[in-house]
């Protein structure tokens, strides 16, 4: 499971990178960089992609015995969650308020909401034995 959330985590941060790029456009005074409209948006997609990569990482590094399924609930929550603002980033008439967006939100925060404290759950239980 590690290797799943190192790999997903390098992704992501990689694709937090590259959205860097259009924000410098953006911050030359460029009103839009291909198909993104809305930098408050995409800066936005950037940050979270970081933190949800960064957190990733460090549970990888620091988590002796992930369960397979709390991983796989991680690595799902943390890459929805950031492409929402992405969305918007790209067609800024979308709000978190559209049905797809609302639904695709309250999945990705019921994951992270599992995952979580059962990752915390196992670590505790590591610390038992």
């Amino acid at each position: 499971m590690q290797d799943l959330l190192i790999s997903s985590a390098l992704i992501q941060l990689s694709l937090a990178v590259f959205l860097g790029w259009p924000l410098v456009f953006f911050h030359a005074g460029a009103k839009t960089v291909g198909p993104l409209k809305s930098a408050k948006r995409l800066l936005q997609a950037h940050i979270d992609n970081v933190l949800m990569g960064i957190l990733q990482l460090a549970i990888a590094a620091a988590h002796p015995a992930i369960p397979i399924a709390a991983g796989w609930l991680l690595v799902a929550g943390s890459w929805i969650n950031p492409q929402l603002f992405l969305v918007q980033a790209v067609a800024p008439e979308k709000t978190l308020m559209d049905k797809t967006s609302r639904r695709l939100a309250s999945i990705s925060f019921l994951f992270l909401t599992i995952a979580y404290p059962w990752l915390a759950w196992a670590w505790f239980q590591t610390l038992l034995y």
